[in-house]
């Protein structure tokens, strides 16, 4: 990758007989191929016959129609252009291996299955294809037909595909059920007998991403069951109506599943006796399902891969990298992949995903119950998120135990109880929500908490401290309430002025008892005795006050 910059001839190269690598790619250049290009490559058998073209980001409007003669075509990327229209027919009698047309306006290629027999690597991701999914040849290993607007439901032909490692098909309108399984069309049915049938699809695919479709039904055990090298397993935002799939727990390799928005309903449960249940789990997203029943436990338990930080001995999670060697060329080039996670606060899409990373979102469903203690086992977790559910019960403590967290949400459940202090030694916490809960007592203060605005404790009235009031804060404190000092100025005040308030208490406590002695004897003679003894007496000790002053 450089920095060219300007308009180049294709012709220039056309003299070039010996010339089979060319490479313009990721520059800032336009490459003008005119009909002469074209003319001259079939007239004259001294041209090049290349190998490998890289015209990515070249400015290209049309596909190159010189490509036609070239038979010895093995790589060919024309990634990041305005190309319009279909992908001619007659390019499928080439010898094309790798074909890299990503991020331009194409909208389809002229047939339904494509005929080449030597492609393995296939990206038309970014474009405007339209229509049913192209079949491709079983030597395919790679396929990225992500984000244009394929429909229809997928061939079962499609699933006999054994050599897949990599299945891309996200936001497009795919719709229909997934075939409950697919048998290898070459495998002899007639004398398999008793025996158990051969499964082609999925025993190499490491990624598959059918996310942001139309697809409904069950999850296929039987397709997917197979897939042992399954690292990435995406689904979001379909309408799958089944159960949790625990039975996808026996794969070993499988880091990332974002079930998502779909139909998932009824209790998490693990049927499996083993202790290794999704061992290599570290993203875990099934929000937004009509999930019930209580929080697993037994998966907390087991799910060993969000226990620690340290990820320097796993691959890499954002990325997928593959090799591809052609005429004793090795080409590397990395597929990413976005996931879209609810963290701090916001749904964020993550084109990059550090290896490090690990999720949990069972928000959006319907769990009831306690939130296990156990889930503090889980101290690489950054994302916790627990929302939008029925839980009851307390915060526990051990969620301090998890010193990695970042971002940690409860947010609209039925929890009771106080924060619990230990919260405080979350150092790296940047998002918190309690909001609308039963919360009582003090906000826990110091750390991370002296960041969170009213907005993470809002509808919990019985929660105090910063950043929220006390509740029922009286206008004035208590006597006794308040330090040392306050109590020392209450007591001082009192002693210097008890000569103005005791006598003033006499006064009212005879005036009140003259009172009633009229209201029992009715004598007005009594009235007026009382009174005039009240007088003298309050009278008497103001003189007592002015003497005490005056000396």
């Amino acid at each position: 990758m450089n920095d060219f910059s300007g308009t180049v001839n294709f012709n220039l190269f056309l003299d070039m007989k010996n010339l089979t690598f060319l490479g313009l790619a990721k520059n800032k250049l336009s490459v003008l191929i005119t009909e002469s290009s074209s003319i001259a490559s079939t007239a004259n058998e001294t041209v090049p016959k290349f190998e490998f073209l890289l015209l990515g980001s070249c400015n290209l409007t049309s596909f190159p129609d010189f490509l036609r003669h070239q038979d010895r075509l093995k790589f060919l990327g024309l990634r990041h252009n305005q190309i319009h229209g279909k992908v001619p027919n007659w390019f499928w009698n080439t010898s094309i291996e790798t074909f890299l047309i990503t991020d331009n306006f194409f909208t389809g290629f002229g047939v339904d299955v494509l005929p080449s027999r030597s492609l393995r690597i296939l990206d038309f991701s970014k474009n405007s294809f339209t229509g049913a999914l192209p079949i491709p040849p079983p030597s395919t290993t790679y396929f990225d037909g992500s984000k244009n607007e394929l429909s229809g439901e997928i061939s079962p032909s499609f699933f006999n595909l054994s050599s897949l490692e990599l299945l891309d098909l996200s936001y497009n309108n795919l719709s229909g059920v997934l075939p409950e399984c697919s048998i290898n069309s070459n495998h002899d049915l007639s004398t398999a007998g008793d025996s158990k049938p051969y499964f082609s699809f999925g025993s190499q695919l490491q990624l598959l991403d059918l996310s942001y479709n139309q697809f409904r039904g069950y999850l296929p055990r039987s397709l997917l069951a197979n897939c042992i090298e399954l690292r990435v397993f995406k689904l979001e935002n379909n309408h799958f109506n089944d159960v949790f799939p625990s039975w996808l727990g026996t794969l070993p390799k499988l880091r990332l599943l974002v079930l998502r928005s779909n139909h998932l309903h009824g209790e998490i449960t693990s049927k499996s006796t083993s202790d290794h249940d999704f061992p290599s789990l570290q993203i875990m997203d099934l929000s937004h399902n009509n999930l019930s029943g209580l929080l697993p436990s037994h998966y907390f338990q087991k799910w060993n891969a969000m226990k620690y930080f340290d990820a320097s001995e796993l691959p890499n999670l954002g990325s997928m990298n593959y090799l591809t060697k052609l005429s004793g060329w090795t080409f590397k080039f990395l597929h990413r992949y976005t996931v879209s996670i609810t963290n701090k606060g916001r749904e964020l899409d993550y084109e990059k995903i550090e290896d490090v990373f690990r999720v949990i979102d069972l928000s959006s469903n319907k769990f009831q119950g306690d939130i296990p203690k156990c889930v503090g086992n889980l101290q690489g977790l950054q994302v916790l998120n627990l929302s939008n559910n029925i839980l009851n019960g307390t915060i526990p403590s051990s969620l301090s135990n998890i010193t990695q967290l970042e971002s940690l949400d409860l947010s609209h459940n039925m929890l009771s109880g106080k924060i619990p202090q230990q919260l405080v030694q979350l150092t790296f916490l940047v998002s918190f929500d309690v909001s609308f809960n039963r919360l009582i007592g003090p906000i826990p203060q110091g750390s991370q908490f002296s960041t969170f605005d009213g907005s993470s404790y809002a509808g919990n009235t019985g929660l105090w401290g910063f950043p929220l009031p006390r509740p029922n804060t009286p206008s004035a404190p208590p006597l006794g309430s308040g330090s040392d000092e306050e109590g020392h100025d209450s007591r001082s005040w009192f002693e210097s002025n008890w000569m103005v308030i005791v006598p003033g208490f006499v006064g009212g406590l005879i005036f009140g008892v003259a009172i009633e002695h009229v209201l029992a004897i009715d004598r007005r003679d009594w009235f007026i005795r009382a009174l005039t003894v009240g007088i003298a007496i309050k009278n008497k000790a103001r003189k007592g006050r002015i003497l005490r002053r005056t000396t």
